[in-house]
């Protein structure tokens, strides 16, 4: 009886087989889906296609299926150009429906469309002068260029938006704008840092005389220079002068270099103390109030080489006054005090 039962069962799978009845596990499932068999990966989710018993091989193939129906979901809003659709799964993945597993892979799928779109978009429509603009804040607004993970391309469509700003005398945007979004790319320090530097210092190599059009823009702009961001447009503007050593332009950025903000205070001095100019006295003499005492050091610093005798007041008050001090081994300093006192003997030694 029992040989009669091993020949039956033998007897079944053969006709299983016969019948097409073949069944398959996980790692056939896998090996579909590396080759774009899809067809094969939902055969087995939907059960046309029977799975091993106990193989695990049907969730396999329809936790694949979800994806690869994301992806084509996914590459849909690329097209249409619903950025925010692929910022917002990019950033979050699908919190309705969370898969452990495969989710990770469409949220980076997601990141990736949402680079390429934004740039084949931005490229198509960056081609005109009066387009550029319009092209570039609907790039920034796809959210390609945040500081979370920006990639080499978002630098290149940067590039390629310069290049036409300044081809097509766009100034007063590239210097309130692209100048600006040095800082967009990521980390201080990081390879993405000081595009706007790059990019006029390589204008500079081509040709393109920037500093011609940074006074210019200054005067349009005397009242209120880079205003959405002027102690990093004060600075990227002095490193490019320091750096070509335009150090004869004092009188020239004076207008434009008023006390104000103590931080552009400071950026501004950089270039006027280098430079030995004494169109950087007012801002020095302004600073001696700042709130921070390491900015009233740097004043004094400054009057200590470009001061004269008529800040001697100002400074001595500062010299006798200042409370700010710091603990070294156990021992209190005086900073701004020191520095002030320095700055009225640099002075003296001067004699001016």
């Amino acid at each position: 009886m029992k040989r009669i039962t091993v020949i039956t069962l033998f007897a079944m799978l053969a006709g299983c087989a016969a019948l097409g009845m073949q069944t398959y596990g996980p790692e056939q499932v896998h090996e579909a889906q590396q080759k774009g068999d899809f067809k094969f990966v939902n055969d087995v989710c939907s059960g046309a296609k029977s799975e091993r018993k106990n193989s695990g091989a049907k969730t396999r193939a329809c936790e694949y299926k979800w994806l690869n129906e994301k992806k084509i979901e996914i590459d849909g809003w690329g097209k249409a150009g619903e950025f925010e659709k692929l910022a917002q799964y990019c950033a979050q993945g699908d919190r309705a429906n969370p898969r452990p597993e495969h989710d990770s892979k469409a949220k980076e799928y997601a990141c990736e469309v949402k680079k390429t779109a934004a740039s084949t978009a931005f490229a198509a429509a960056a081609g005109a002068c009066e387009t550029v603009r319009d092209a570039w804040a609907a790039r920034i607004k796809a959210g390609t260029g945040d500081n979370a993970g920006v990639a080499d391309a978002a630098v290149t469509d940067y590039e390629i938006a310069v290049e036409k700003y300044l081809s097509c005398g766009h100034w007063d945007d590239f210097f309130e704008d692209l100048m600006l979004w040095g800082p967009g790319f990521g980390a201080e320090g990081s390879k993405y840092a000081e595009q706007g530097l790059k990019a006029m210092r390589a204008a500079q190599e081509k040709g393109v005389d920037i500093e011609a059009q940074i006074l210019a823009h200054l005067g349009r702009k005397a009242d209120k220079p880079f205003a959405s961001n002027p102690v990093y447009g004060v600075r990227t503007v002095v490193a490019f002068l320091l750096g070509k050593k335009s150090l004869g332009l004092c009188a020239k950025l004076a207008p434009s270099a008023k006390p104000g903000d103590f931080k552009v205070n400071n950026e501004w001095l950089t270039y006027f103390v280098e430079a030995g100019c004494k169109e950087g006295i007012p801002l020095a003499v302004a600073n001696l109030q700042a709130e921070l005492h390491e900015q009233r050091v740097l004043a004094c610093r400054a009057l200590a080489k470009i001061g004269t005798k008529a800040e001697n007041a100002k400074i001595k008050a500062v010299a006798d006054g200042d409370a700010a001090f710091e603990m070294r081994e156990k021992v209190k300093i005086f900073p701004v005090r020191d520095a002030c006192v320095e700055a009225l003997a640099q002075i003296k030694s001067r004699g001016k």
